[in-house]
């Protein structure tokens, strides 16, 4: 079997195999997640409106690591398709400065991204949203339906969002 043309004899000796196999797999998980958006998008549209109806709400993407730079490639698109204030904030700046990130009596849309929903610094900035938020909603975006992220967010006013 090969991953990206090489052997995966070879990736595995030279310690590329899973970093190989997962890159491989990209076609296919964005047909799917395109697919599994489409299935729920009149649910995330009712639940945008939600947020997106009420004055003045802004919207901060986070997320720790590489699930940072989503956020920081999406902001500018959600700030102009959605037409609210939207920035990306990653979880390690929220967890050390949490009082730069918030304003409590803003509308607050935190969409996280996590790839396992069980890292302590997604789990804390969540916690200090809803300690200093008066009016929080939140959009997870997470690979673990059984993560912590996930099972604990479910409420009116939080969607999640698995992905393949």
């Amino acid at each position: 079997m090969k991953y990206l043309n090489i052997d995966t004899k070879d990736l595995e000796l030279n310690g590329g195999y899973h970093t190989a196999k997962e890159i491989s797999s990209q076609p296919d998980m964005w047909l799917k997640t395109f697919e599994r958006v489409r299935e729920e998008k009149e649910q995330i549209k009712e639940f945008l409106g939600n947020i997106v109806d009420k004055k003045n709400p802004c919207v901060i993407l986070t997320g720790a690591g590489t699930s940072a730079f989503i956020g920081e490639v999406l902001a500018g698109t959600v700030q102009k398709q959605l037409r609210v204030s939207a920035r990306s904030i990653p979880t390690t700046d929220i967890i050390t400065h949490a009082e730069d990130s918030f304003i409590r009596s803003k509308p607050t849309l935190l969409v996280s991204f996590a790839r396992s929903g069980d890292s302590p610094e997604s789990l804390a900035t969540v916690r200090l949203a809803e300690d200093n938020c008066d009016d929080l909603y939140q959009l997870i975006i997470t690979c673990n339906k059984n993560g912590e992220l996930a099972i604990k967010s479910c409420n009116d006013h939080t969607y999640v969002f698995i992905l393949p």
